[in-house]
């Protein structure tokens, strides 16, 4: 099943298409050929879109046999026409993070990057938004900050 919102769901029941099959065809879909494994029978991707990562457009695969039981998640065809870029600049983010960093208390910490992405905001069934975001890469922990600085969070488990 296809939502509007982006999401969607797939249940196999004549599986046929190994790991390295399905692999193939999403990276064709804009998701990294470096899947993230959760254990023998899950992988785990993440969607990108016009070369920038989405934040919160996962996609679990399940495997059974070494086949394709099952995948869900959310998949973006492309930008919407009134997507606009954000006048955020990374070094507005950066300076965004490092107060969040001395309020929430956090270590000193290195800062190792800071690139483009987008988060995936899937607000009802039958609606979905890209918003501009940025994603910042320290020794210890990956962090996003949303289009304005006013959303900062730990992307553990969401991004690798």
């Amino acid at each position: 099943s296809l939502r509007r919102n982006s999401a969607f769901e797939l249940n196999m029941y004549s599986p046929f298409l190994t790991e390295e099959t399905c692999l193939h065809l999403l990276a064709e879909l804009g998701y990294p050929p470096l899947p993230r494994h959760g254990g023998d029978s899950t992988v785990y991707l993440i969607q990108t879109v016009d070369g920038m990562p989405v934040i919160d457009s996962t996609v679990t695969l399940h495997f059974s046999g070494g086949f394709l039981s099952s995948a869900g998640g959310f998949y973006i065809a492309g930008l919407q026409t009134e997507d606009s870029v954000s006048a955020y600049t990374a070094a507005d983010a950066l300076s965004a993070f490092l107060q969040y960093a001395l309020e929430q208390e956090i270590a000193p910490l290195s800062v190792r990057g800071i690139f483009p992405a987008r988060r995936l905001s899937a607000e009802t069934l039958f609606q979905s938004t890209l918003q501009p975001a940025w994603i910042i890469q320290t020794e210890g922990a990956v962090y996003y900050v949303n289009h304005d600085g006013s959303e900062i969070a730990s992307l553990q488990g969401k991004i690798s």
